[in-house]
């Protein structure tokens, strides 16, 4: 494996990159000539899902609650709708990246 940008970065900081636009700079500055990066943010379509996931633990709350218990269900609420918080006011999000062999014109 050779040492590029982004092995380097990784290496010298760890994972915690904090925005999404320094993973996009991170990405386009590890690309090839020829490469290009798209972006696709898909953070609105997880606070959907989040928000279906967790009307559908509040509809089978008794079920899970006598399968798994309160505690299990309590925790599993406060963290989907954590997550669906943190979405929301941006501190996390869901960015799809594809990098492709660029079109010549």
């Amino acid at each position: 494996a050779t040492s590029g940008p982004f092995e380097c970065y990784i290496r010298s900081r760890g994972i915690d990159l904090y925005s999404n636009s320094e993973y996009r700079n991170l990405v386009e500055r590890c690309l090839s000539p020829g490469w290009e990066l798209k972006t696709v943010d898909c953070s609105n379509q997880l606070i959907i899902s989040y928000a279906q996931d967790i009307d559908l633990l509040l509809e089978h709350r008794h079920t899970f609650i006598a399968k798994f218990g309160s505690e299990a269900f309590e925790e599993l609420e406060i963290e989907l709708k954590s997550r669906q918080k943190w979405l929301e006011l941006g501190f996390l999000g869901f960015v799809l990246f594809v990098v492709k062999q660029a079109s010549s014109r």
